[in-house]
């Protein structure tokens, strides 16, 4: 809602604005050895460091389990979207301290800028994900940029899985 009234505010167009999509590496894995309550308070850790880590005028809110959303104003070219997620990456490479325990943890990004990878709220938090999901196959930590390549490669693999279904349930 908040990023569609943003929206909005810039007329429709999104300038200005970028979407990034934040995930907490390996969070399960976390959960499971670390312990439920611990998986809690690294949520809580790593929420306000984000907070900390943003521009005055930025948005963080948490959208699943162990992933966030972050929108990102006044970002014109994405040098610019890059120079403020290089903070949000360091701010978020150190362990945090969790009931006086050290918890090293990670988180991957994805971002999409407007009104080019997007229009709408919608549209940019798609983008963002599909960028997100790319940087997770490189590993922990990374940030990728969405291209419309990577929509293009999704697309195309729902395509192929609905045509693979459809092949063996005809017997072909």
């Amino acid at each position: 809602a908040e990023l569609t009234r943003r929206l909005d505010l810039s007329g429709g167009t999104g300038e200005g604005l970028a979407v990034c999509s934040v995930d907490v590496d390996d969070f399960k894995a976390i959960n499971d050895t670390a312990g439920h309550a611990t998986g809690d308070a690294l949520l809580v850790a790593l929420s306000a460091r984000l907070s900390k880590s943003v521009r005055d005028g930025d948005l963080v809110t948490r959208i699943g389990a162990d992933e966030f959303a972050l929108v990102l104003t006044n970002v014109g070219e994405p040098a610019e979207v890059d120079d403020a997620l290089m903070v949000i990456r360091a701010a978020l490479a150190a362990p945090f301290e969790i009931d006086g325990a050290t918890q090293p943890a990670s988180a991957s990004l994805g971002s999409a800028i407007a009104p080019r990878d997007g229009a709408t709220a919608e549209a940019l938090l798609t983008s963002a994900d599909i960028a997100l999901n790319k940087a997770k196959a490189l590993g922990r930590g990374h940030h990728v940029a969405f291209e419309p390549a990577f929509r293009e490669a999704v697309q195309t693999r729902v395509r192929t899985s609905a045509d693979v279904v459809t092949a063996i349930e005809k017997g072909e």
